[in-house]
């Protein structure tokens, strides 16, 4: 076979997938596994079958051990009800990780990490425990912790929480993949101290001392440390405090966050620097294959072992070794084996959305670039039995930017391809702009790495290149911030949908592998893609044509006040009724609604003037640009509301009641039936007919 170890991944991610789905105790799969492989040493006969099987069994098995919880003081068995206040004792996994949050102009600061518990102390009594808590604190936690230490800290300890609402993301659900099942939540940044227990504590880890040090090399000579150089923190050291959402957002809209998580174009960009520069200094073919690898496994420790990386990482790896020695690569094999080697490590990434995207790029760019940039040089260049010198001077120009532009518009497009499902059903975002945002701004993301790297190499013998270095990253992160602003805002660059089905991720990567798969029979494989497509195209349309038919009602979890959406038929017609507070609107209901493809909504509909119910309605009205407003016919005295019709003025909104609605929606005003004047909001209350179907809903506001 070609490709051995796609058979080995795909029985390996079966047998993970299994025990998720059918949890059997840790020793019923050893025992199947020691059936298996005693049939495997016993039997000639079937020995495909039983390796097959017994690689499976043993994602299983592997699955289980990590999952279960094992240990007789495993702190899975305590129950922590609504939460219990204690003190924890144990060892910092990592260092803790600190992000900026900015609302409305005001900058906060927050801390996570997770700890190793050794001994927790609950009611005055100290008992063992074991397993990874979380830890997460507001405040600016001291920089003095770090990796290794032994502390104590005190707080609120609880199950990790689950979806803000209906179809958001599940919070619980991914720590639980990484192997945390509690959080500790800090009162404050002076809960935090180190265990007076112990007498000698660890050094602080090489990795946090040159990510300082590169921090600090990449701001010589620049005149202040401003957004731009922090973003370049982000892309190059994986260093992303100062990412908040308003600096995030325009990379999200064009498709071009992903530069910021340390995947193959920062590890090929480090280990192509070095192996040049090493082979450039005439040192032998062994020397420098090994110290590269070397630098480059530093490098991906130093930004935190992101999942993308150690994938690269991985196949890099692969390559200059075969390199080294001379043997042929084949990047599939090297991929999948990548896959095999992080899901032996921890078999929860099969589930986390960062390892989905990581090798679903891969396998598209692998498959897909290539036969791409075939076709597109097929298409574009002029006829190639003309002699060169036959050739207009557009047809030359036209040969020159084919020859030049073909392989980047591939690979933009295959890792386009690639990313579209995923980003569909986990994001709820498709981005037609990331097919420009990747051409223009992963050359330009090179730049910035390259120049990076450049000033770590000349900090210590040329600070006058380095600074240079600096400001050239500098000026090229500056113009990948702007083109990311203007592309996000540009008409069609990003919009919403409703998530997919799940059937049609795995159609759709298994045509991937059956493109790849050239060892396959060319006239079967032809067929089995034309299937495969065929069968895409149907749940594609199926899919449209649920979402267009469907019509619902739902009540948007918030604590207090209303937020109801009402979904009728078509993909324009949708209705807001409130939406709550701020704080509901912003992590909830403006979610929610992006999570169910809503992008622009008809009408807002108002039942009254207190802030628990529109307090936040000023910025999902910005967010969706309702056609119109509906409200009471009665004359709120509320700041929110005034706030609200003068912004609605502004923007063109229009603002009805119910006599100009009625008619065309299903919803029916039943009081108040006139106008008149109420000296409370409470009184001015929209009552509600809905009508869905043969069923009728009363809303009482």
């Amino acid at each position: 076979m070609a490709h051995p170890m796609l058979k080995i991944v795909i029985a390996f991610a079966a047998g993970i997938m299994l025990d998720s789905r059918i949890p059997i105790p840790v020793w019923g799969w050893m025992s199947i596994w020691a059936i298996t492989a005693l049939g495997f040493l016993g039997f000639r006969q079937g020995r495909d079958y039983l390796l097959i099987i017994l690689i499976c069994v043993g994602g299983s098995t592997i699955h289980a051990i990590q999952t279960r919880p094992t240990h007789p003081d495993d702190i899975r068995n305590m129950d922590t009800g609504e939460g219990l206040y204690v003190t924890l004792e144990g060892r910092l996994l990592e260092t803790p990780r600190y992000r900026k949050h900015q609302n409305k102009g005001v900058v906060s600061e927050s801390c996570q990490a997770r700890l190793e518990v050794s001994w927790i102390s609950l009611q005055s009594q100290r008992h063992p425990v074991h397993g990874v808590v979380l830890l997460q604190t507001r405040g600016a936690v001291p920089r003095s912790f770090y990796k290794g230490l032994k502390i104590e800290l005190t707080g609120v300890l609880n199950a990790p929480s689950g979806p803000l609402a209906t179809g958001l993301f599940s919070y619980r659900d991914y720590l639980q993949h990484q192997g945390i099942y509690r959080v500790l939540t800090a009162e404050s940044p002076e809960s935090w101290a180190l265990d007076h227990k112990i007498s000698q504590q660890p050094d602080r880890p090489w990795t946090d001392t040159f990510q300082a040090w590169a921090m600090h090399t990449m701001t010589r000579g620049l005149p202040e440390v401003d957004d731009a150089t922090r973003l370049q923190w982000a892309m190059v050291l994986g260093w992303k405090t100062w990412l908040y959402d308003e600096i995030a957002e325009p990379f999200r809209w064009s498709g071009s966050m992903h530069l910021f998580a340390i995947s193959g174009l920062h590890v090929a960009m480090v280990a192509g620097l070095l192996l040049g520069s090493l082979r450039i200094c005439q040192l032998p073919v062994w020397m420098s294959g090994n110290i590269t690898v070397l630098c480059m496994w530093g490098y991906i420790a130093m930004s935190g072992w992101q999942t993308s990386a150690i994938r690269a990482g991985i196949m890099m790896s692969i390559l200059i070794f075969g390199w080294m020695f001379r043997r042929p690569n084949s990047m599939l094999n090297s991929l999948f084996s990548a896959a095999w080697i992080i899901l032996i490590w921890q078999p929860g990434q099969l589930f986390q959305t960062g390892f989905q995207l990581s090798f679903g790029v891969a396998l598209s760019l692998v498959t897909l670039a290539d036969p791409l940039r075939q076709k597109l040089q097929e298409w574009t260049q002029p006829d190639p039995w003309i002699i060169r010198d036959q050739l207009s001077v557009f047809q030359k120009i036209q040969k020159w930017v084919t020859q030049k532009l073909a392989l980047p518009v591939a690979v933009s497009l295959a890792a386009w391809v690639g990313s579209l499902p995923i980003i569909w059903q986990q994001f709820h975002l498709v981005t037609p702009i990331g097919l420009l945002g990747n051409l223009l701004l992963i050359p330009i993301a090179g730049c910035v790495i390259s120049c990076a790297m450049g000033s770590f190499l000349c900090a210590i013998w040329a600070p006058g290149i380095t600074e240079l270095f600096n400001h050239c990253g500098w000026f090229w992160m500056k113009s990948m911030k702007y083109l990311s602003e203007w592309m996000a805002e540009l008409n069609g660059s990003h919009f919403f949908v409703s998530p997919l089905p799940p059937l049609f991720l795995w159609i759709y990567f298994a045509t991937l592998m059956l493109i790849a798969l050239g060892a396959v029979n060319a006239r079967w494989k032809t067929r089995a893609v034309f299937i495969s497509c065929s069968i895409l195209a149907c749940l594609f349309a199926s899919h449209l044509h649920t979402s267009f038919r469907k019509r619902s009602i739902t009540l948007i979890p918030i604590p207090h006040g209303d937020s109801i959406w009402i979904n009728q038929s078509g993909w324009k017609n949708d209705l807001l009724l409130d939406g709550g507070r701020a704080p509901a609107m912003e992590r909830k209901t403006i979610p929610f609604l992006e999570s169910q493809g809503v992008d622009t909504l008809r009408s807002v509909w108002i039942s009254h003037g207190d802030a628990d119910h529109i307090g936040g309605l000023q910025e999902g009205m910005q967010r969706f640009c309702p056609e119109q407003i509906v409200t009471s016919s009665g004359d709120f005295k509320s700041p929110y509301f005034k706030e609200i019709v003068r912004f609605a003025k502004n923007k063109g909104i229009a603002i009805v009641n119910r006599i100009k609605t009625e008619a065309q929606t299903p919803l029916k005003i039943l009081y108040p039936m006139d106008e008149r004047y109420f000296q409370t909001a409470d009184d001015a209350n929209l009552v509600l007919s809905l009508t869905l179907g043969e069923s009728s809903i009363l809303l009482m506001g």
